[in-house]
């Protein structure tokens, strides 16, 4: 068993974004619990019918229905939630530019957080397309740019916790900042946005993949030391945050290694929102399959 979980999260093959099944990534994995009607059927778990003797249709108040059983093809409704996704973020994005966006840590978490989107609704987008066109799906579109989206995902996850994280507890009050919509936009709901959609996609999350946001860290990391210097050279403070500040090297550098081990945790975090996802997933799948067999065998109540 441990051996199998280090083989799926930590093997070499897993380290490169390339998925076998390229269509999960477009797939959804979610329930939600509405009012239907049964025709000649009834739910085992709802004990409350009410019943039109002239058309002898049973009502099941509630049930577990899902948004995309079947996750090979394109589904709608999720196309819908991606169009809502990627939009908000794209104009919340638009809205938070400024002629210094390209210094901040939280600009390009907020970037990559969009692209990923964007990414994600083109692919569902364009299969949903081809599905509906030519009767068919051509898998051409996620081929080409599932690992790229897979990469940016596992990224923008953690660096985007991480800025919330950081922004709230170092910046917003410490350093004076203020509370306004464009702030609220990039530093609290990119995490809201972001759990939201680790709760609804069924694409993998692998462990090893906290690799990904580690590099981009370390790619900061080099940005903010480059933009030190050339900022001192122009009379500048260097200093982009308080906590990344290179005027005091040694204080700095124990900084940003406490925060490389944090994003391994965030990162960590995300993977555990991702099993507990599936854990939930099973449980109701069981739970609907036995009831489903329950229907079958007993068949309907008199009437």
């Amino acid at each position: 068993m441990k051996m199998s979980f280090f083989t799926e999260h930590f093997s070499v093959e897993k380290l490169f974004p390339v998925q076998k099944n390229p269509r999960i990534f477009i797939a959804s994995q979610v329930y939600y619990y509405e009012k239907r009607e049964c025709e000649n059927q009834w739910h085992m778990k709802v004990s409350i019918f009410s019943r039109d003797r002239r058309s002898r249709r049973f009502t099941c108040p509630y049930e577990y229905r899902n948004w995309q059983y079947n996750k090979s093809q394109p589904n709608i409704k999720y196309l819908i939630y991606r169009t809502c996704h990627a939009a908000y973020l794209l104009t919340t994005w638009i809205l938070s530019l400024d002629r210094r966006s390209y210094v901040f840590l939280t600009n390009w978490g907020y970037t990559l957080l969009t692209l990923q989107s964007v990414i994600c609704w083109i692919m569902l987008t364009s299969a949903t397309i081809d599905s509906r066109v030519s009767k068919g799906f051509s898998e051409g579109c996620l081929a080409k740019f599932h690992n790229v989206y897979w990469i940016i995902h596992a990224i923008s996850n953690a660096i985007g916790f991480l800025i919330s994280i950081i922004y709230w507890t170092t910046i917003y009050g410490p350093s004076g900042g203020k509370f306004t919509a464009t702030n609220f936009f990039v530093h609290g709901s990119n995490s809201i946005t972001i759990f939201l959609d680790l709760c609804i996609t069924a694409h993998p999350i692998y462990l090893i993949h906290c690799c990904y946001p580690m590099i981009f860290g370390l790619v900061y990391l080099t940005f903010s030391i480059i933009f030190y210097f050339c900022d001192k050279g122009r009379g500048g403070s260097g200093m982009i945050y308080n906590i990344l500040d290179w005027n005091y090297p040694g204080k700095t550098t124990g900084i940003v290694i406490g925060i490389l081990f944090f994003v391994i945790f965030l990162h960590a975090l995300t993977f555990i929102i991702y099993k507990l996802k599936i854990i939930i997933y099973e449980k109701i799948m069981k739970s609907n399959n036995q009831s489903q067999q329950e229907i079958h065998s007993t068949g309907p109540p008199e009437v």
